[in-house]
């Protein structure tokens, strides 16, 4: 024979934690009313943390309510985000292309956009130079 599992009402839990808080003991609660006294303590933690919203439906609507928010926010965030990323991109694609800036008759400058060289490539003797944030004498 399997035990049912019981239920209890918004108005049950909330009378007997006015009882506990008019003075009555947990345990004294507990055995009056056939509960587990660390289910009083959970219903009390609960109401603390959640006052007005706490018991309400069944499970944790109220926590399932508060995370459905954090997800719309998320939401709302990620969807500036990819608004910001489109209009960057339109606005990277509306540039020239990289072969129409390679056409000038400018030398390239070891930092511009259309050099594809690395550093230690412009070393004359070899050795490396780990990035391009100064430019090498005589690149120019």
């Amino acid at each position: 024979m399997s035990l049912k599992r019981r239920i209890f009402t918004k108005e049950f839990k909330q009378q007997i934690l006015r009882e506990v808080q008019a003075g009555k003991s947990i345990a004294q609660a507990a055995r009056e009313n056939e509960l587990h006294p660390n289910l009083i303590a959970k219903w009390q933690n609960l109401h603390e943390q959640y006052a007005q919203n706490a018991f309400q439906g069944n499970g944790h609507a109220y926590t399932q309510e508060a995370k459905i928010a954090e997800l719309e926010r998320l939401i709302g965030q990620q969807t500036v985000e990819i608004s910001f990323l489109k209009k960057s991109w339109r606005s990277r694609s509306s540039r020239p292309s990289s072969s129409v800036r390679s056409q000038s008759n400018e030398p390239s400058h070891p930092r511009s956009r259309g050099a594809r060289r690395f550093a230690h490539e412009l070393v004359p003797d070899g050795g490396h130079f780990p990035c391009l944030l100064l430019p090498w004498p005589g690149c120019a």
